[in-house]
C-alpha cells in the first residue's frame, strides 16, 4: 500500500449526536419523498437514489445535502466551520440514510411479516415467532392507526423493533469490519475503480470553491449543474404533467428503475437501454478495461442463460412479474441495462 496522509476523525459524543439526529431527519425526509411519488415512478425518480439502474444505484441524498450545505456556507458564519471534514461526516451520514430512503429500503422487506398475522393462515404463523411478526392486534393497529403514539402496543412491537435494529447492526459490524481487514492488509480500496468516489470529492470541492473566480473548475461545475437539472426536470415533468411530452419515453416499455426493453416477452435477453442519462455520464469515468469486462461477462451470461433455457432449466427467468415490460430477475446490471 502506498503511504500518504490520513487524517483520523475522532469519535465524541457530540459528534454522534449530530449524527443521530441527521440521520433520522434525512431518512424521515427521505421516505416522504419515495412513498408520495406516482407508483410507476417510486423506483427512477427518487432522491435516495439518483441513478436507480441495479449494479449502479448511484444514491442521491449525499449529493442533495452537500448542494444544500453549499448554499448555507455563504454565510461567513457557517463557511468558517465547515471543513472538508465536516463535508465528509456529512456525506457519509447521507450515504447512509439514503440506503433507508428509496423504493427498496428495508421498510419495504420488513412491512410484510410485520402484518403477516393479518392475512397468513394460522397454522403457518404458529412456526413464526413473535420477534419476527408481531401478535395478529399489533398487527391490525398499525393497519388501522391509533389517532394516538401512546395508543401503540410498544411492548408488543418492541421484540420486533429490536430484532431488526440487530438484523442491521450486525451485517453492518460485519460490513465494516471485513472492509476494515481489505484496506489494510491486503488491498487499498482507494486504488478500486470506483467512479462514485470521484463524484463525490468533486461534488465537495465544487460547492466550496465555487464562489472563488480562480478556481479553473468554476464554469465548469456550474454549466454542469445547469444541465444536468435541466435534463431531470424534464423527467420530473414526464412524471408529473400528462400534458408534457415524453421525450424520454418512460411512460411506455418502460422496467421499474428506466429501461427500455429492447426483446420480446417470454424470451432470455435481459440487456435493455438505460434511459438515465446521469448513468452514461458515471460511466465515462469507469476504466476502459472494467467497462469491457462487464461488457464481455455480461454477453457471456446472456449465452448461458439461453443454453440453460434451451436445456429445460431455469425456466422461470422468461416469466413474466411485470405487466408489459421483460423480467430481468437473473440479469446483470451492466452499462446498457436494468433491472425490474
Amino acid at each position: 500500500m502506498e503511504s500518504g496522509h490520513i487524517e483520523e476523525l475522532k469519535t465524541t459524543p457530540q459528534l454522534l449526536i449530530f449524527i443521530i439526529a441527521v440521520t433520522a431527519i434525512l431518512t424521515v425526509l427521505g421516505n416522504i419523498f419515495v412513498y408520495f411519488l406516482p407508483a410507476q415512478f417510486a423506483c427512477n425518480m427518487q432522491v435516495g437514489d439518483l441513478i436507480a439502474a441495479a449494479g449502479v444505484d448511484l444514491l442521491g441524498t449525499p449529493f442533495v445535502v452537500i448542494l444544500i450545505t453549499g448554499i448555507f456556507i455563504q454565510i461567513p458564519f457557517i463557511r468558517r466551520r465547515m471543513t472538508v471534514r465536516s463535508f465528509v461526516v456529512l456525506y457519509t451520514v447521507a450515504l447512509a440514510s439514503a440506503a433507508f430512503s428509496t423504493h427498496t429500503s428495508p421498510w419495504r422487506e420488513n412491512f410484510e411479516p410485520i402484518v403477516a398475522r393479518v392475512g397468513t393462515d394460522v397454522a403457518v404463523m404458529a412456526y413464526v415467532p413473535e420477534f419476527v411478526s408481531p401478535p395478529r392486534e399489533a398487527a391490525e393497529v398499525l393497519m388501522r392507526g391509533t389517532g394516538s403514539i401512546v395508543a401503540i402496543p410498544w411492548g408488543q412491537l418492541l421484540p420486533a423493533i429490536i430484532w431488526r435494529f440487530f438484523r442491521f447492526a450486525l451485517f453492518a459490524g460485519v460490513s465494516v469490519g471485513l472492509i476494515s481487514i481489505f484496506r489494510r492488509q491486503w488491498v487499498d480500496v482507494e486504488m478500486l475503480p470506483y467512479p462514485h468516489i470521484t463524484l463525490a470529492y468533486s461534488a465537495i470541492v465544487s460547492v466550496r470553491e465555487v464562489r472563488n473566480p480562480k478556481w479553473v473548475g468554476r464554469i465548469a461545475f456550474i454549466l454542469g449543474f445547469i444541465i444536468g437539472f435541466g435534463l431531470e426536470l424534464s423527467r420530473a415533468f414526464i412524471a408529473f404533467f400528462p400534458w408534457f411530452p415524453d421525450i424520454y419515453s418512460f411512460r411506455v416499455s418502460t422496467c421499474g428503475p428506466g429501461t427500455h426493453q429492447l426483446t420480446l416477452l417470454g424470451t432470455t435477453w435481459h440487456y435493455g437501454i438505460a434511459k438515465h442519462t446521469p448513468l452514461y455520464a458515471l460511466v465515462f469515468l469507469a476504466p476502459l478495461h472494467s467497462l469491457f469486462s462487464i461488457v464481455f461477462w455480461g454477453i457471456v451470461y446472456e449465452i448461458a442463460s439461453t443454453v440453460a433455457v434451451t436445456l429445460g432449466y431455469y425456466t422461470a427467468i422468461v416469466s413474466d412479474y411485470v405487466v408489459g415490460v421483460k423480467p430481468h430477475s437473473c440479469s446483470y446490471l451492466r452499462i446498457l441495462h436494468g433491472i425490474c
